[in-house]
């Protein structure tokens, strides 16, 4: 069969793609029912019998219009204050093509006759309208019920495509329909007569014909209303040359696009329950999010200022017109068992096999109030359907992420921290299932920061909303990146909770015992593990993170955590981790070659991970970046050497006969530091070594204070390190190391 692209059908903007639907479903219904469309390289293909030419004719010809007839809308051309000029023409044409369309108008004023409805109708006498059409119309004009709302035991629902029942503002679908119908088909007065004066209208209606299937120049445009469907066509300031255009319209477009409309008619009738209540009941509309494209504020969550979001399938492989009526019939869209509600939702199920499985693309679009008060269709993106294994990580966030949305949508004074912070999270998301594996990272990042805003407003906290639950340890193996930073935020994230019984050599913990110190996280927010979960703790004292400097919360961390286990004389210090760093690591940290904004971002998104899980799936510590295996010929500052054996996470064994050694942490060196006295601390320092039985190589401290900032000093001293060894050659006479490896030691990183 001949294979025609329709050069002039492409899946952007949204009456451009309707106007692709509308061509296949008339010639698959009326004129070839084994035709065969698809998108290919952006524009709409078609297999049929027809050529290019014969389809031109064959359309202009044989094609019968769908009655769209409106009844229950005011401007519908029933009433007496409407524009009737295209109904009575209809009405009194002979043109073969129009009884069906002609016996539609007669049952519509049948009805209105019946139920004593002169003007236009009311609030209550819609309903009673759209109930007697359903009952009265012919069978053929039932899609078009079914496109323009769904009556259900309280009050009808209208699919958002079609704006309210046909009745966009002061556009009214069904009366624009039929004039621009008599334009399309040449006939202007419901005869097909040729003018005196002028073009011949039906050579007109050929060339606007070809000019809507394959992009050809056209006669003269129309000047009427477009709609919704195409925002670059609907006029006004900068619209053209001067200052300002006129809305001109090709009537076979509109013709065309409203009868594509109807291939989601039907589906909303069968899919939509009694007790739904959601936009996702209509197929491929979800409910908008406010973010992703370039215009997106916050204010469109949950607002009149988003109508809906709709996502257009695209498929590359040939199909008929039953197998694409079905899958709009269905418009699958499941993520996480459930139907899609957001646009989010429906990017994670375009990426997670939660779609139909022959869909290749699909075109995001907004219904969003551009324009003044108008509703626009505004093109949102694209997303290709791939399956993504890894965003099955995203369904442990997708609960938290309803919750935070449904705080967000149901309260009218919610704050605008909480909304960006919403913003963030859907943006990551949405970047994720269009970009790959490599922005998963960010999703987690906004994760982190979306908790901690939720985590500064009590408010927010008082309701429903608990804090993230803990992440499974994939997520590291999926977003690891080999930067500093990022290792630096994993030895400092894992930072394990430690039991206070089990400090003690006690035995093993029990999650019933007190904590010596908890998990990092319980630092950086008012949280607390809880009976296997996390949960808001606003009486903490753990909490000591606040809104200043990166450097400068690290050091609280250190302090308080020091603090807590120095209160029950237990040593050393509870700052280990599963996977600490490297000294390179540390050392680029105390040099300022770090940003220390990212490695922030990644500390609050990596600390959402249940890092007690992650030792034991991994085996053992972080591997060492490639070019760090070993400490040999690498100098260190002496001063951070000195220090750091003074606040370590474990003892140290001593080389020569195996002595054990504990180092007491001296709290004001804390102090010190952060009054930038660093030759005190570190004197201070070489006192508690000496005291230990260590022998010290430095003799003035005033050696090692040289450029070092005290408070990034006492900052460094928290991030837990691999090695020791290093650290006792530069600073001790007296060879040594730990006695065990990092992470044999019990670790309790979300509460174990």
């Amino acid at each position: 069969m001949p294979q025609v692209e329709l050069a002039g059908c492409t899946p952007e903007p949204l009456h451009s793609y309707l106007k692709a639907l509308g061509v296949f479903r008339i010639v698959g219904e009326q004129l070839d029912p084994d035709a065969e469309g698809w998108w290919q390289g952006g524009v709409f293909h078609l297999r049929s019998r027809f050529g290019a030419d014969e389809l031109v004719e064959a359309l202009f010809t044989q094609y019968t219009p769908t009655p769209i007839v409106a009844p229950w809308n005011g401007g519908s051309g029933f009433f007496p204050k409407d524009k009737q000029e295209a109904l009575q023409a209809i009405e009194g044409s002979d043109e073969p093509r129009l009884a069906l369309y002609r016996e539609t108008i007669a049952r519509a004023r049948s009805i209105l006759d019946r139920l004593g409805i002169r003007e236009k109708p009311d609030k209550d006498e819609k309903p009673r309208i759209l109930a007697e059409c359903r009952a009265w119309f012919p069978d053929e004009a039932v899609a078009w019920l079914d496109a323009a709302y769904v009556l259900t035991s309280e009050d009808p629902r209208y699919p958002p495509l079609l704006g309210t029942g046909g009745n966009d503002g002061r556009l009214e679908f069904s009366n624009n329909f039929m004039q621009r119908l008599l334009d399309a088909l040449g006939l202007e007065t419901g005869q097909p007569k040729k003018r005196k004066k002028g073009p011949d209208p039906q050579t007109r209606a050929r060339g606007w014909l070809r000019g809507a299937l394959f992009g050809e120049a056209t006669p003269p445009l129309v000047p009427a209303a477009i709609g919704q469907y195409h925002p670059g066509g609907i006029g006004g300031p900068n619209a053209t040359q001067g200052f300002e255009g006129d809305s001109l319209v090709n009537p076979w477009e509109f013709v065309l696009l409203l009868e594509g409309s109807l291939l989601l008619a039907g589906s909303a009738a069968r899919r939509l329950g009694v007790d739904s209540r959601d936009k996702a009941s209509f197929p491929f509309t979800v409910t908008g999010v406010g973010t992703g494209y370039a215009s997106a504020v916050a204010a469109e969550y949950g607002s009149g200022m988003s109508r809906a979001e709709i996502w257009m399938p695209l498929w590359e492989r040939p199909a008929r017109l039953p197998e694409v009526r079905q899958v709009f019939a269905e418009g699958r869209a499941q993520w996480g068992g459930r139907q899609a509600r957001t646009g989010t939702d429906f990017a994670q199920a375009a990426i997670s096999l939660g779609v139909e499985r022959g869909l290749s693309e699909f075109r995001r679009y907004g219904l969003l109030q551009r324009n003044g008060r108008a509703y626009l269709a505004s093109p949102l993106g694209r997303l290709r359907v791939q399956v993504r294994p890894e965003a099955r990580l995203l369904r442990e966030l997708d609960p938290w992420l309803n919750s935070l949305r449904n705080l967000c949508t149901g309260n009218a004074s919610t704050p605008a921290s909480l909304w960006k912070a919403l913003q963030g999270l859907d943006e990551a998301v949405l970047a994720y299932a269009a970009q790959g594996r490599e922005r998963l990272l960010d999703v987690l990042l906004a994760a982190g920061a979306a908790e901690w805003v939720v985590a500064g407003r009590p408010r927010a906290r008082g309701t429903r909303l608990q804090p993230i639950p803990a992440l499974s340890p994939e997520w590291h193996d999926v977003c690891r990146e080999e930067t500093t930073e990022y290792r630096l935020a994993v030895a400092l994230a894992s930072i394990a909770g430690v039991r206070l019984a089990a400090a003690r050599g006690g035995g093993p913990s029990q999650p019933e015992d007190e904590w010596l110190a908890p998990p990092i996280r319980a630092n950086l927010e008012p949280v607390a593990w809880r009976h296997g979960r996390w949960v808001w703790a606003p009486e903490s004292r753990s909490a000591v993170w606040g809104p200043g400097s990166l450097t400068r919360n690290l050091g609280n961390v250190l302090v308080r955590r020091a603090t807590e286990a120095m209160a029950r004389r237990v040593y050393p210090l509870p700052i280990r981790s599963p996977r600490p760093a490297s000294l390179r690591d540390v050392h680029r940290f105390l040099l300022g070659q770090t940003d220390d904004r990212r490695l922030e971002a990644l500390l609050r998104g990596l600390s959402l991970i249940d890092w007690s899980r992650g030792w034991a799936s991994s085996g053992g510590a972080e591997a060492l970046p490639p070019d760090e295996g070993d400490d040999e010929g690498f100098i260190l500052p002496r001063a951070y050497a000195v220090l750091k054996l003074v606040t370590l996470d474990r003892p140290l064994i001593l080389t020569r006969g195996g002595d054990r050694v504990t180092i007491r942490p001296e709290p004001a060196i804390f102090a010190l530091l952060r009054a930038n006295r660093v030759a005190d601390a570190c004197a201070l320092a070489l006192r508690r070594l000496r005291a230990s039985g260590l022998v010290p190589m430095i003799r003035d401290p005033r050696d090692l204070a040289i450029r070092v900032d005290g408070e990034r000093m006492l900052a460094a001293l928290l991030i837990p390190v691999r090695e020791t060894r290093p650290l006792a050659r530069w600073a001790l006479r007296t060879p040594a190391t730990t006695d065990e490896p990092p992470g044999e030691a019990e670790a309790t990183a979300a509460g174990g």
